[in-house]
């Protein structure tokens, strides 16, 4: 070293640092590369990123080569600043510990944090461009490689290290990028975490119960069920003989309109039109019956407990709302919301928990009720007179109006 001039030792020790700071950079860009992009430029027949997947497929050639290139190199320029010291002011072991301190500073600012940093910042544009020149020293020094990959693998193996296995992504942490996403729009967002959320829910949450059911009681004279049929907004009405839970059919409202042009509708032709009744088991979830709806090419079912009792009913219309919002399409419920001067909501209580938490930005738990009437008889343990008022969530309820068997309507304030 003596015979090589100050300068040179001084360049040398700078390009060892420069090449330091290219393997830290690579090492980070390539394992920061989002995988689900890489793949899809493969499949556009991006050159570059096909030349990285394949590095990548063998990961631990390319930490390996990264890792002996990067710590051959910071031990070189250790040597060699040392040595530089030793030349210059003697085995003194102040100056060998100063020295040792700037070497360490330089290699841990610029060959580690720097080309981090920027590695993890430019990712793709980095390791597609190192890429090229990664191959050339994992086939350089391959022989190396091999044999500490085997001494590796060896120890994984005595320790019982499987290093094998492959992380999955759950639904909860794609949801959670969904969330920190910025590609999509707020619409978009909300649509595909809704999408995560019918997979809680049951049928039951998002039926129309028995009680607000909208059908035909064929024992009514034909100028009533006339009258109904003209100012009904379903496509749909389910048929029933004395009661809902004997039901006989249901009605496509289209099929009917020719007879009440020409006043021929009676009673006989109801019954000629009628279609089978598509039944659901209570417990089943909104998502596995969107896709039974779509298999059997339905769009309406009702929902029956264990017992063959109808509990409600259900559209697919009412499934996709809860992935896209409701449609303009439904049924006008203005009075659903109608509000006092105090700010209270004036509701009626079979309204559904998780239309109110959408609609209203309330917080209640949806788990075991489903209405607000529901909800309240669950948390006061019984049926209680008007003027009741409680908190619950993040809502004040005053009790309007009840009777022997349930909670009729109530008055709401959001806090």
């Amino acid at each position: 070293m003596d015979n090589i001039p100050l300068w040179a030792q001084a360049l040398l020790i700078i390009l060892l640092l420069l090449f330091s700071a290219f393997f830290s950079t690579s090492e980070t860009s390539m394992m920061s590369l989002n995988k689900h992009r890489l793949n899809f430029l493969v499949n556009q027949g991006h050159r570059k990123a096909k030349r990285t997947k394949k590095l990548l497929d063998k990961t631990e050639d390319v930490l390996s080569a990264v890792l002996i290139g990067n710590n051959i190199i910071n031990t070189l320029v250790t040597v060699l600043v040392t040595t530089l010291a030793v030349s210059a002011f003697g085995d003194n072991q102040t100056v060998l510990s100063v020295t040792t301190a700037i070497v360490s500073a330089l290699i841990i600012i610029f060959c580690e944090i720097i080309p981090k940093v920027l590695g993890a910042s430019f990712s793709e544009t980095i390791a597609f461009r190192v890429s090229g020149i990664l191959r050339i020293i994992v086939i350089a020094i391959y022989p190396i490689i091999v044999s500490i990959n085997y001494i590796v693998k060896f120890l994984f193996r005595v320790l019982s290290i499987n290093t094998l296995e492959k992380e999955t992504v759950t639904p909860q942490e794609i949801r959670a990028m969904v969330l920190d996403s910025s590609i999509f729009s707020l619409h978009y967002r909300n649509i595909l975490i809704n999408f995560f959320d019918l997979e809680k829910l049951s049928i039951n949450d998002v039926m129309t119960p028995k009680s607000k059911i909208e059908a035909i009681n064929i024992n009514q004279d034909i100028e009533s069920i006339t009258k109904q049929l003209k100012n009904c907004y379903h496509n749909k009405l389910l048929v029933y003989e004395k009661n809902i839970d004997k039901p006989l059919g249901i009605l496509h409202i289209r099929k009917t309109i020719s007879y009440i042009e020409d006043n021929s509708l009676c009673i006989n032709t109801i019954r000629g039109l009628l279609t089978e009744i598509y039944y659901i088991p209570q417990h089943i979830s909104a998502i596995k019956q969107l896709q039974y709806f779509q298999d059997r090419q339905e769009r309406m079912g009702v929902i029956v407990d264990e017992y063959g009792e109808i509990q409600g009913l259900v559209t697919l219309e009412d499934i996709l709302e809860q992935l896209v919002g409701e449609f303009t399409t439904s049924i006008p419920r203005v009075d659903d919301y109608t509000k006092d001067k105090n700010g209270y909501y004036i509701l009626d209580a079979s309204i559904n928990l998780r239309e109110l938490n959408r609609n209203l930005k309330t917080a209640f738990d949806t788990d075991s009720a489903k209405t607000l009437n529901g909800m309240l008889i669950e948390y006061l343990q019984d049926i209680p007179d008007s003027d009741v008022c409680v908190k619950i969530a993040n809502a004040v309820i005053e009790i309007t109006q009840t009777d022997e068997y349930a909670i009729k309507s109530v008055k709401l304030k959001v806090i």
